[in-house]
């Protein structure tokens, strides 16, 4: 890729310039992160298979029913913690806003991205890069913390990203709908993520009712008033006597 072949021009001790070409620098460290990402993700499929993941009523002691709420749980992203992280199995991705992702004040590398990604209604956007970030989701006193793929997307929305089926196959994780909960198999139990429904409800107003500026045009109509024909007005009031005689 043409973004590896910068080359960069730097005195040495002897005060001569020597020309270094950091592609194969930066061509290592990815080759090096990816190695580590996939070896991550075989033991995070392999892990705590003897465990089954199963549900009871007491996991949803929390949940204030009757709701229709989305899955939104918190997790530390690359140190930052993300509150507002949308659980969706419907996407093929995970997600990290552009303004979150600014705010973050990541350094790592990202992966320019060529490829849009569509939504359910056709329409489509072109992320900034993909990028690699060690992700912690908890509750106390358990922790899972694993590298996870993104996609930056330079999008405003009220979630800080999505958490999409990625995240539920490497993990191995299963969610309840209507417990608001993500259950996740470790090496030595079973993990559980709790949905803020304070915070679901927040990001599914703000969602439904941002307006965006517009626009508009003010028609000023000058309103004349008729004249009043008395001749046609007696001629419909003999016609209508006419018709009530008959």
């Amino acid at each position: 890729m043409s973004c590896f072949a910068n080359k960069v021009r730097r005195p040495n001790e002897r005060g001569k310039e020597e020309i270094r070409d950091r592609g194969s620098e930066v061509k290592t460290k990815l080759e090096k992160m990816f190695k580590d990402w996939e070896d991550q993700k075989e033991i995070n499929h392999g892990r705590g298979r003897s465990d089954p993941i199963t549900f009871t009523p007491t996991d949803a002691t929390r949940v204030h029913f009757l709701h229709n709420g989305a899955l939104v749980v918190q997790t530390v992203v690359a140190k930052n913690s993300l509150g507002r992280m949308l659980v969706d199995d419907r996407n093929s991705v995970n997600i990290i806003y552009g303004a979150t992702y600014d705010k973050m004040g990541i350094e790592a590398l990202m992966i320019p991205a060529m490829d849009p990604i569509y939504g359910i209604t056709g329409d489509f956007i072109v992320p900034k890069g993909t990028i690699i970030l060690i992700t912690e989701m908890e509750e106390a006193p358990t922790i899972v913390r694993t590298p996870m793929e993104y996609l930056v997307v330079d999008k405003s929305s009220s979630y800080h990203g999505v958490l999409g089926r990625p995240v539920l196959i490497d993990l191995g994780a299963m969610i309840h709908t209507k417990f608001l909960c993500m259950k996740i198999s470790t090496d030595w139990k079973i993990a559980m993520v709790r949905s803020n429904q304070s915070k679901s409800r927040t990001c599914y107003t703000n969602a439904m009712w941002k307006f965006v500026d517009r626009e508009v045009n003010a028609i000023d109509v000058e309103m004349k008033e008729a004249p009043l024909d008395l001749e046609r007005l007696d001629d419909r009031l003999k016609v209508k006597d006419e018709q009530m005689k008959k």
